[in-house]
């Protein structure tokens, strides 16, 4: 699926709470950035494509964790066709990527 502008309410319906972040690539040239989450067996990607902001902190302000707590979505306020993705992780660090549009495989 395909979330872009038109139907950020996807990550308002559905939760990622407790899905583990296992990895995460970027590939500056294509403007891809590829976020692995597992939950048991199931495994879902997220795939950001023409990203414009990738910013992660590893600072642990409530202890370590590798865990979703929540997610912020959001229309970007300084560009019409663009979303940020925000993953609050139960470490207290975030994950925050403002792209075009985001692929959920």
């Amino acid at each position: 699926m395909i979330v872009d502008r038109k139907n950020i309410d996807f990550f308002r319906d559905n939760s990622f709470h407790d899905y583990k972040v296992n990895d995460i690539v970027i590939n500056y040239n294509n403007r891809l950035i590829k976020i692995e989450l597992l939950y048991s067996d199931l495994v879902i990607n997220f795939t950001c494509k023409g990203f414009q902001l990738f910013s992660l902190n590893c600072i642990e302000p409530w202890g370590s964790g590798i865990y979703i707590y929540d997610i912020e979505i959001n229309q970007d306020h300084f560009k019409d066709d663009m979303i940020s993705i925000k993953l609050i992780l139960n470490s207290g660090d975030t994950i925050l990527v403002i792209t075009k549009e985001i692929d959920v495989e």
